[in-house]
C-alpha cells in the first residue's frame, strides 16, 4: 500500500526537487491510505468481537474483503462498460482517417473550383482555402468524437457512484485523483494536446 508513496518520494528526492503541489498531494494520498487501513482495523475488530471463533472471523474478514475490495470493483467496472460502451481506440482511429480523407477530397475540389474562377490565386487565397479546410475537418472530428467522451462522462460516474460501496475501489479513485492518473485530468490533458495540434496545424 505504501510503496507508490515510498518510490514517490524517492524520485523526488534523487531529482532534488519537489513539483508544485507534491506535498498536499503526499499528505492527502497518506491519509487515504491511513482511512483505509483503518476502515480493515476495525471491521477486523468488529468480526472479533461478533464471531464466536477466530476460525469464523477470519473467513467473514476474507469475505467481506473479497467482496469489498474485488468483486463490487469488478462488477461495478463491468457494469458500467455494458451501459455505457464506448468504441475502441483503433475504431476512432478509423473514423478519424476516413474524416481527414474526406476533408481533403473536399479541399481538393474547392481548390480546382476556385482556380476555375481565379486563374491566379495568391498566398492568402490559398491560406483562406486551407483554413477553412481545417475548420471542416474539425468541426466533423468534434461531432464524431462527441458521443465518445458523453460515455466516457457518464461511465466515470457511475464508478464514482459505484465507488462508495468499495473501500478499496473509493481508496484507488481517490489515488488516482492525488496522482493526477484520473479521467477528469486525462480529458483535460487531451484537450489541452488537441487544442495544440489545431493551433499548430493552423499556424
Amino acid at each position: 500500500l505504501w510503496t507508490p508513496l515510498v518510490l514517490a518520494l524517492g524520485i523526488m528526492a534523487a531529482l532534488g526537487s519537489f513539483p508544485a503541489g507534491a506535498g498536499w498531494r503526499v499528505a492527502g494520498f497518506a491519509l487515504a491510505a491511513l482511512l483505509y487501513l483503518a476502515f480493515w482495523a476495525v471491521a477486523a475488530v468488529a468480526g472479533s468481537v461478533l464471531a464466536r471463533t477466530p476460525a469464523t472471523a477470519f473467513a467473514g474478514l476474507v469475505g467481506l474483503w473479497l467482496l469489498l475490495a474485488i468483486a463490487v470493483p469488478k462488477v461495478a467496472v463491468a457494469a458500467a462498460a455494458a451501459r455505457y460502451p464506448v468504441a475502441p481506440p483503433t475504431v476512432l482511429g478509423q473514423r478519424y482517417q476516413t474524416l481527414l480523407k474526406q476533408a481533403q477530397d473536399q479541399y481538393v475540389l474547392d481548390l480546382a473550383a476556385y482556380k476555375k474562377d481565379h486563374p491566379e490565386p495568391g498566398p492568402r487565397d490559398f491560406a483562406q482555402l486551407r483554413l477553412g479546410y481545417f475548420s471542416g475537418y474539425f468541426a466533423a472530428i468534434d461531432e464524431a468524437r462527441a458521443p465518445h467522451l458523453r460515455a466516457l462522462d457518464a461511465r466515470q460516474r457511475a464508478l464514482d457512484e459505484a465507488a462508495a460501496f468499495s473501500p478499496a475501489f473509493d481508496f484507488q479513485l481517490i489515488a488516482a485523483t492525488l496522482a493526477g492518473t484520473d479521467g477528469k485530468r486525462h480529458r483535460a490533458f487531451i484537450a489541452a494536446a488537441d487544442a495544440y495540434a489545431r493551433e499548430l496545424r493552423l499556424w
